[in-house]
């Protein structure tokens, strides 16, 4: 799972600044309880995203996008794939 603030909770912390951006996810209700500064978990695997104890549910990620979040963007998920990492 990532927060905003750019933890994950794998043995290797990834950060969501190693993307382009954090993946777009849309959640009916969940955007208009978030304040500046909170804390928001989000489950690719589970498609969950968890704020003040609340889930909010969306379609979660294929595992072939979830490789490449996991490898650290495209670029090093090719190279991985090729045998070059």
């Amino acid at each position: 799972m990532f927060n905003l603030q750019g933890q994950h909770d794998n043995a290797q912390p990834k950060t969501l600044s190693r993307y382009a951006g954090p993946p777009v996810v849309g959640v009916a209700g969940g955007a208009g309880s978030v304040q500046k500064g909170d804390t928001i978990g989000i489950d690719f695997e589970r498609g969950v995203v968890i704020h003040e104890g609340r889930e909010y549910h969306f379609p979660a990620l294929p595992k072939e996008v979830l490789a490449i979040l996991n490898d650290g963007g495209l670029i090093p998920h090719v190279k991985k794939q090729l045998g070059k990492a």
